[in-house]
């Protein structure tokens, strides 16, 4: 496994909302302990309110909210498009359970309009990507897997199984359409960054985004996990759009 790929997950993962809470609430609680309560009023008291804001719907979905909003989604398909490229996300191989069963939320997603827009092409191929991450099948195997369910002929369908992540993927599809213009499918909330990446490379892809996870502000509605997971999705994506503006400057 890529070291450097490991290390820019664990940071990634430990600048994430719930963690800072976790790690504040611990610092709190060893300095109540050692009796050192203003201490550890600051910690657990930061500890909270950091939980309550990201858990916050308004809070949430603005995080989420710019990001996917940011693309307009394809509607209507471009006939002159020959390729149709699908980020990969995520799932679980069980040969004993249905293929959507075995996807993921933004794969499924993701797959649903590569296909669709696909369909409505009519002459195109489509390309996923992905590795196995901790499962024994690379994800860019079960995307052809649905996608050939989906109706798509498996002499149309493109398969790159190494790709970690978004720069890889963007330099194997840069290898192998070269300037071929394509469209490009991801999660409504990552698009910015995988525009960005592409860009990056070179690459200046039609944005398709999918799977919006935003709904109508609720000032009134109680702090939920879900709210706090759309939260730790945004921040992901603007670390991640933060990292790629210091790779672009060093």
């Amino acid at each position: 496994m890529d070291i450097g790929f490991l290390i820019k997950k664990f940071i990634g993962g430990m600048m994430m909302p719930m963690s800072i809470v976790f790690l504040l609430g611990i610092l709190g609680l060893l300095f109540l302990f050692i009796k050192k309560y203003n201490h550890a009023k600051v910690f657990l008291i930061s500890s909270f309110v950091i939980l309550f804001m990201f858990s916050y719907n308004p809070i949430a979905n603005t995080l989420i909210g710019n990001l996917e909003y940011a693309h307009k989604s394809l509607l209507e398909a471009p006939k002159d498009i020959k390729y149709i490229a699908v980020l990969g996300s995520g799932h679980t191989s069980n040969d004993n359970i249905s293929i959507i069963s075995q996807m993921d939320e933004s794969s499924l997603a993701r797959v649903s309009e590569g296909v669709l827009l696909y369909h409505k092409i009519g002459d195109a191929k489509l390309i996923f990507s992905g590795y196995s991450g901790n499962d024994a099948v690379p994800h860019a195997f079960m995307q052809k897997k649905l996608a050939i369910e989906l109706g798509v002929k498996e002499e149309d369908i493109i398969t790159f199984s190494n790709p970690k992540d978004t720069y890889e993927e963007a330099v194997a599809i840069k290898e192998l359409l070269g300037n071929e213009p394509f469209i490009l499918v991801t999660s409504a909330f990552h698009m910015s960054r995988a525009i960005d990446t592409f860009n990056f490379v070179g690459l200046s892809p039609i944005p398709a985004p999918t799977g919006h996870k935003a709904s109508n502000i609720d000032y009134f509605k109680r702090p939920s996990g879900y709210d706090i997971q759309k939260s730790e999705t945004a921040v992901w994506e603007y670390l991640g759009l933060l990292f790629n503006k210091l790779k672009s400057i060093f």
